[in-house]
């Protein structure tokens, strides 16, 4: 909204900042009625877009080879695994450290 706000304020017509905002990208005609002030004001949202829009593909273009770096894991084998790793913990018997002690004396 900023492109939006900043490129409405330089154009050499008075039309308010929030309504533009508000019309959207299709009720830009229902603002004026002069061709020329059309034509500027989609040139404004225009150019906002695509500085979104390349904003965009360079996150995408440094997220994808990101991702491809990382290690992918199949979160159900390792939830199987860890209760896997419960129950033999389960079944070994516990020591108690303090009947170790009472023995050596």
């Amino acid at each position: 909204m900023g492109e939006i706000r900043g490129g409405v304020r330089k154009l050499p017509f008075n039309i308010p900042v929030n309504s533009v905002i508000n019309a959207g990208a299709t009720g830009l005609h229902s603002l004026t009625e002069s061709s020329d002030k059309l034509r500027q004001l989609q040139d404004v949202y225009s150019n906002a877009i695509s500085k979104v829009m390349i904003f965009l593909v360079a996150v995408i273009c440094i997220s994808v080879p990101t991702a491809f770096g990382m290690k992918w894991l199949n979160i159900k084998k390792i939830s199987i695994q860890r209760e896997e790793e419960e129950r033999t913990q389960a079944r070994q018997p516990q020591i108690d450290d303090n009947n170790d002690e009472s023995m050596e004396k």
